[in-house]
């Protein structure tokens, strides 16, 4: 005769144990303990639950040569003068570390959800590059508008600073996933009304609020890499499963290489 305790285990090492109950199959010898979350062995079924990816990026720097330029007056009855810069040239801004887009290549698919099938190691040889990231770049040469700064402190000269534009993306081998994010440029007069142009990531200009967002930029286009790979930005679709893949995680532990690993999930009600 099977016999079954159902007991809530209020104690394990020392912490309480809540996650679930014992199981006890006294006959058998048969031991289950608290909730089982265990993946299944994707691979044994036609529709995998989860898959993990061996990624590299690459990156692309492709800038057009355009002019930014700004109006302002130093003093409310002065003359109206003009600041300007050319964004991309690097006269003016460093541009060591920015990108115009990243791509993503799949390497191979890691066994630890199981062995993989072979259609799935035909798609990935087929259709390696999962995913390509644009960044806004300014495309032609613009005239912004500058405001009163202020933020600055008053010294019977005018600041000014306008609102942040989209500027590129920055890339460096071996970044942090999280890092992968846009950044903006803004322009403006500061101490002696002395023109100048800064950029700004888009982390800090959300968090700081330091600048405003020129129009064309919103929230969304400011997503870093990380973003994008945890809200599912990244599927996977492969047509004799009727299935899709979204990624739903990261794993990045390398310093010096751009290796790392996606790890996707099928969506609900597919299979």
């Amino acid at each position: 005769m099977i016999r079954t305790s159902r007991r809530p285990r209020t104690r394990l090492l020392g912490n309480p144990f809540i996650g679930g109950f014992t199981d006890i199959d006294r006959e058998g010898t048969n031991l289950m303990i608290g909730d089982s979350e265990l993946l299944d062995d994707i691979f044994n079924d036609d529709s995998p639950e989860h898959i993990k990816l061996l990624c590299s990026m690459s990156a692309h720097a492709a800038f057009t040569d355009v002019v930014v330029s700004a109006r302002y007056k130093e003093k409310s009855n002065g003359n109206v003068k003009t600041l300007s810069y050319h964004l991309y040239d690097g006269s003016s801004l460093n541009m060591t570390g920015f990108v115009s887009k990243l791509s993503i290549t799949a390497l191979d698919i890691l066994p630890e959800f199981g062995t993989p099938d072979s259609r799935w190691q035909r798609y990935i040889s087929e259709n390696n590059v999962i995913y390509t990231k644009h960044f806004q770049t300014q495309a032609s040469s613009t005239n912004v508008e500058n405001f009163v700064d202020h933020d600055a402190q008053e010294t019977g000269i005018i600041h000014t600073k306008s609102r942040a534009h989209s500027f590129a993306g920055s890339y460096f081998s071996g970044i942090k996933l999280a890092d992968i994010q846009p950044y903006l440029f803004y322009v403006g007069t500061g101490y002696q009304a002395k023109p100048y142009i800064s950029i700004i990531s888009a982390s800090d200009a959300l968090r700081l609020r330091k600048v405003t967002l020129a129009p064309g930029v919103s929230d969304d286009s400011l997503s870093t890499l990380e973003d994008d790979i945890c809200n599912g930005s990244i599927q996977l679709s492969i047509p004799d499963c009727n299935t899709t893949y979204k990624s739903v995680a990261a794993i990045k532990e390398t310093l010096t290489s751009d290796i790392f690993q996606i790890t996707f999930r099928k969506e609900a009600g597919d299979g």
